[in-house]
């Protein structure tokens, strides 16, 4: 699914081949192996509704058909080829994702383990994809959005209340006081404490 969202056929293939070999393999029940079969059918069927178009409606009724999982097989790699083309076609939902992702960010800013590979998880895509993306339409690298965030709301924490630097420091998602000290410095030029002092 991540691979089909990112619009990369070949890892979706690669992948979709190891489920078919791995169903062959084991000694699985027929009802079992068609649960599995329609299991990812509605994966698929998921991914077109979020890319809503009826473009794909006849191709998904003919996946429904199948009567071999090699037959599936064949259908699902057509079928996520047009999906890929279409995507790839029209740099599909990154403008969506962008602001989904910025508003998880700042939704979780506070959060100290906050990372691309939580906001992957969220999403259910690769951290390298989300990367890619993120710079792409943001304009800059997650880690600096995110740490950027952060200071613009300790600059507020420090003009408009008498919160300790430890306690803005909590608020705020950062692990350290020391470490804290240094990005403010850097991005600011001065101390969080004579910030606090020129701005009073």
């Amino acid at each position: 699914i991540k691979f089909l969202r990112q619009g990369d056929i070949d890892m979706f293939n690669s992948e979709l081949a190891k489920i078919c070999d791995t169903i062959k393999k084991k000694n699985i029940s027929t009802g079992m192996i068609k649960a599995v079969c329609f299991g990812i059918i509605n994966c698929i069927i998921n991914i077109v509704n979020e890319l809503d178009t009826d473009e794909f409606n006849d191709e998904l009724e003919n996946m429904l058909k199948f009567r071999s999982l090699e037959e599936l097989q064949n259908r699902l790699e057509k079928m996520a080829s047009s999906i890929c083309n279409f995507i790839n076609e029209k740099d599909y939902g990154n403008e969506a994702l962008k602001t989904a992702m910025l508003e998880y960010i700042h939704e979780n800013y506070a959060e100290n383990g906050l990372c691309l590979d939580m906001l992957a998880e969220e999403f259910s895509l690769t951290s390298k994809y989300l990367s890619k993306v993120f710079k792409d339409q943001v304009g800059c690298r997650f880690a600096d959005y995110v740490r950027q965030l952060r200071i613009k709301n300790a600059k507020k924490l420090l003009i408009d209340t008498d919160m300790t630097i430890k306690e803005i420091v909590n608020e705020i998602g950062y692990a350290d006081t020391a470490n804290f000290i240094r990005t403010f410095r850097m991005f600011e030029g001065v101390t969080p404490g004579d910030f606090r002092k020129i701005h009073s």
